[in-house]
């Protein structure tokens, strides 16, 4: 007699970032994916600390709390505190350690965009990402894969797939997505937050984030 199939696990996908704030530049590209590879859930992540980026204005606990009003937009978008728990510096490897281990058969899908993977050789024990995770790379304006390092480029030229299914299982390829990019940084956010009146709307910015900065007096500084 023949044992049931087992189910496979449903891919981890997950996008971290300072999230100060978090906008629709964020939720937007992120919703497209979903779409693209079926996800039924993306975790958004705050680091605790960026150490290639200054330091937050907003505290954790208030990044924290504006990810998760912007997770009420769709309900496959999850606010993930892993990173802030940890009290220490982010480092991208370390998390996908604790993302295999607790589901140690799932595919995970590791998102970020075109800016940081033109710096991916840089970060802490970078082939050891690739062994944890696929990457999905998002477009940024400004960056082009012309500007890929020699080493990054032989490594793209190695992992790149174009089929939302090998992303399903495994770990290791690298998925150039092509969702529409939105030209605006969270500085510029900060900045146009500062100066405008509370009652303005902020079209990049979900009403509740807002209702939230507008509340706790976040971003009222222009530097």
């Amino acid at each position: 007699m023949t044992s049931p199939l087992t189910a496979k696990p449903a891919p981890i996908a997950l996008l971290g970032g300072t999230f100060d704030p978090i906008h629709q530049g964020h939720i937007e590209p992120v919703l497209k994916l979903a779409d693209t590879f079926g996800w039924s859930h993306v975790h958004l992540q705050p680091c605790f600390a960026p150490p290639h980026r200054p330091q937050p204005e907003a505290s954790d606990q208030q990044r924290l709390a504006m990810v998760t009003l912007a997770c009420q937009q769709d309900s496959r978008l999850l606010a993930d505190d892993f990173e802030l728990r940890q009290g220490k510096p982010t480092r991208t490897v370390h998390t996908l350690h604790h993302v295999r281990q607790q589901h140690p058969n799932a595919s995970v899908c590791f998102i970020m965009g075109m800016d940081s993977f033109l710096q991916f050789t840089s970060w802490l024990n970078w082939q050891q990402i690739l062994d944890l995770a696929h990457l999905v790379v998002l477009p940024r304006p400004g960056y082009q894969l012309t500007q890929l390092p020699p080493d990054l480029a032989a490594e793209l030229k190695l992992r790149q797939r174009g089929d939302s299914e090998s992303f399903s299982q495994g770990a290791g390829f690298i998925y150039l997505a092509e969702t529409p990019t939105v030209d605006i940084s969270a500085t510029a956010l900060r900045r146009q937050l500062a100066q405008s009146p509370d009652t303005s709307r902020i079209p990049l910015l979900d009403p509740a984030v807002l209702a939230y900065i507008r509340s706790h007096n976040l971003y009222q500084s222009t530097h």
